[in-house]
């Protein structure tokens, strides 16, 4: 695994730890992360972006912004993510 892809792994496991503190989520958010964790896990395991609906990258910026306001750490954390699938070309 090359370390970009070790970045964004550990960038997701961040995020999963900062999601289980939340209080609550709307169950619309839950159903959005769990379709990006499954995207990003498929990109990062097969290393090559496929024809799809939705981009993995569109995903992310559309949940740091919905995070924006209530949750700011999330939303950095998101970015972050965002940020890092860049590097990586997705």
């Amino acid at each position: 695994m090359s370390s970009i892809n070790s970045q964004i792994v550990q960038q997701i496991q961040a995020l999963h730890r900062q999601l289980t503190e939340l209080q609550q989520i709307d169950s619309t958010v839950q159903e959005q992360l769990l379709i990006l964790q499954a995207d990003i896990n498929r990109l990062v395991d097969n290393n090559a972006p496929d024809a799809q609906e939705h981009s993995p990258t569109e995903a992310v910026e559309s949940l740091a912004a919905r995070f924006d306001a209530d949750h700011p750490t999330l939303s950095t954390a998101l970015r972050n993510l965002l940020d890092s699938l860049g590097k990586a070309g997705i």
